[in-house]
């Protein structure tokens, strides 16, 4: 039982309402709600064509275009990994807006209630 946490809004706010050109601070993590530990645990996020992405944190690596893969490993059960902080800028129109929504898996025997999370943009 696995869930992805996600947040994005703007760096300068706070606020999931962003402008053209705006600095947006994208933030991904991992909650286990289950009773075992899992291994292999990622989130994957496909980043808006809206947005362009800054510099990775540790842990992140871009799985081709526009998607950042997270890697935390493992996770003890009922434990949230660290935030993986992603910094974004926009590139669209200003005023544009969205839902983006960021999966999570793990390796091993895979559970059917794993939980993605969206964040409004």
């Amino acid at each position: 039982d696995l869930r992805a946490n996600k947040t994005m809004v703007s760096a300068s706010t706070g606020l999931n309402t962003v402008t053209n050109g705006e600095a947006v601070t994208l933030t991904l993590s991992a909650t286990n709600t289950g009773t075992q530990a899992a291994t292999g645990v990622t989130v994957t996020d496909v980043v808006p064509a809206d947005f362009s992405i800054g510099a990775l944190p540790g842990g992140c690596a871009s799985g081709g275009g526009q998607t950042i893969v997270c890697t935390v490993g493992s996770l003890a059960a009922g434990a949230s990994s660290s935030n993986f902080v992603i910094p974004l800028t926009t590139t669209g129109a200003a005023g544009a807006s969205g839902t983006n929504t960021a999966t999570i898996a793990r390796s091993g025997p895979v559970g059917g209630n794993n939980t993605s999370a969206s964040a409004n943009y």
